[in-house]
């Protein structure tokens, strides 16, 4: 009897470490999204992602939830993953139909995932953020699949936040290879390191970094990584903005001063690799912008008549001594009623042009890069 109630006494405790495995970030990775399943490949028409458990553990999903910008899902319900294992999720709706080809779960609310790009994240019930994928259809590497019907495949999933590097269409016939091993798995390391795209200030003590990958959210959040010159020095608070970790907040003690430009050092930041940032890629300026006045900033060069497998572009310059953010310049052209139509902004983000500084506005800035000389990439 004793015997017996031991081993049951021991059973639970297994049961139970079992069902309260903690995740940490990365133990388990978006690996596949079926963003734009129309026109159908081969798959049914619903969209759905696959989540791969990379570690050796096994987590219970019971509570966890997905999320993008506009909100996040219902819990998920009960079930285990097991070591290198994966399940697909999806909205309720779609579970009959998706259940033929692995093992699937539902939940309420599923997000409407963009088609041409969306912010797609993983957080446990303990609220932490396990993963994040902030994806584009550039990310298909396919001008054809990049229109619907074929889903995203991560190639390594031992590389789970360098972005664009490491993802493109799937090549399975069907469109996608939901329950079973990516069509496009491969060995594909990261070994380049983080950069730091540039700084916006959205007050006198407040400044927001931009990097160009997820940077680890601990070395991100350490204010003693960061300098500013003009006599700020370092913050007072610097925060890893979640779900995806290419942002961090700094909070300053000493407020910037109107038309001053500043330059902000960043030492010590590392992705989730562990590549740790250049001293060629760690600055960025940034300072307080002011609206633009009439010939601040001027049409400087157009290119409206591109070659067939070229692309047009407008190219502005800054010839004021004012900073100016690009998210409140639009371009425009007039129609043949001569009205001011086809507006559209120069960024969608707070995106500072600083004076004497030059900008190349187009559709496709990888091919301006390939059919002339760019001493400034970063500008495209």
């Amino acid at each position: 009897m004793l015997k017996n109630c031991l081993f049951f006494f021991l059973f639970t405790i297994l049961i139970s470490n079992k069902l309260n495995a903690q995740a940490n970030q990365y133990d388990v990775v978006i690996d596949e999204i079926m963003a734009d399943p129309t026109p159908q490949i081969g798959l049914p028409t619903n969209e759905w992602i696959e989540i791969r458990n990379t570690s050796q553990q096994t987590f219970n999903l019971k509570g966890w939830r997905i999320g993008d910008e506009s909100g996040q899902s219902g819990a998920m319900p009960s079930y285990d993953l097991e070591p290198d294992s994966v399940v697909i999720i999806c909205t309720g709706s779609a579970v009959a139909a998706m259940k033929d080809f692995g093992k699937t779960i539902s939940v309420t609310s599923f997000p409407s995932m963009d088609n041409t790009g969306d912010v797609i994240y993983l957080k446990s019930l303990e609220n932490k953020i396990i993963h994040a994928v902030h994806y584009s259809d550039t990310w298909y590497q396919n001008e054809l699949k990049k229109d619907g019907g074929w889903s995203l495949e991560m190639i390594d999933i031992k590389n789970p936040c360098s972005g664009f590097s490491n993802w493109k269409a799937s090549t399975d016939l069907s469109g996608g290879t939901p329950g079973k091993k990516n069509s496009v798995d491969a060995v594909n390391n990261d070994d380049v390191a983080p950069k730091l795209l540039r700084a916006y200030a959205s007050d006198d003590t407040n400044i927001t970094l931009f990097f160009n990958e997820p940077v680890d959210s601990l070395k991100g959040a350490t204010i003693n990584n960061y300098s500013i010159t003009n006599g700020i020095g370092t913050p007072v608070s610097a925060v890893a903005v979640a779900p995806v970790f290419d942002k961090v907040n700094l909070k300053l003690s000493v407020p910037l001063l109107p038309n001053t430009v500043y330059t902000i050092t960043a030492t010590g930041i590392a992705d989730c690799a562990n590549n740790n940032i250049n001293n060629s890629d760690n600055t960025a300026r940034t300072g307080l912008s002011v609206i633009a006045d009439s010939l601040d900033i001027v049409i400087n060069e157009i290119l409206f008549n591109a070659t067939p497998t070229g692309t047009d572009y407008v190219e502005i310059y800054n010839r004021s001594n004012k900073i100016i953010d690009l998210k409140q310049l639009f371009l425009a052209n007039r129609n043949s009623n001569g009205e001011i139509a086809g507006i559209v902004p120069f960024s969608e983000e707070n995106h500072l042009l600083f004076p004497g500084d030059y900008l190349v506005a187009t559709e496709n800035p990888a091919m301006v890069k390939t059919q002339f000389i760019a001493k400034a990439p970063e500008v495209l």
